[in-house]
């Protein structure tokens, strides 16, 4: 994977999307597993109370 970024501020602005937009899909895939073993989730949260 190789990034060329230009200092232009346009450039800059189009990495920071980017880079958002795989950081919300990352939570997004985490969420999911959450919400597919709420079991475990809340066994977490009881956990953690603690």
């Amino acid at each position: 994977l190789h990034l060329h970024i230009n200092p232009d501020a346009a450039d800059a602005k189009r990495v920071q999307i980017v880079l958002s937009a795989i950081a919300a899909e990352i939570e997004g895939l985490i969420d999911a597993k959450l919400l597919a073993s709420p079991g475990k989730l809340v066994k977490s949260l009881r956990g953690a109370r603690r």
